[in-house]
């Protein structure tokens, strides 16, 4: 494995990236000089983090094997590779929420 030195040109996913962790991980990269292709499912927050940070939006539930490939499909046919991944959606279940368990 070859570790990366530098973001510049550089290919960048982040699921998760309209808010929260993957919005600072999101800005992070653009601010190094990747190229960025966010991900989220609340549409309305993907596209304004897409438009603040100046990064590609794309719709995608990771959850869904179907979305996840459709995610991946267009992110190669756009830019050709993937140098950098963070896979960092993730919705806690209701359940949880409910319980307390996160606020």
């Amino acid at each position: 494995m070859t570790a990366i030195t530098g973001f510049a040109g550089r290919v960048a996913v982040v699921t998760g990236g309209g808010s929260g962790i993957g919005l600072a991980m999101a800005k992070a990269f653009v601010a190094e000089g990747a190229q960025l292709v966010i991900a989220d499912m609340e549409q309305d927050v993907l596209d304004q983090a897409a438009s603040d940070i100046g990064a590609t939006g794309l719709w995608g539930d990771v959850a869904s094997a179907q979305s996840a490939a459709v995610l991946t499909t267009a992110v190669v046919e756009w830019f050709g590779e993937v140098d950098i991944l963070c896979n960092n959606a993730g919705v806690a279940p209701k359940v949880w929420l409910a319980r307390g368990i996160f606020q």
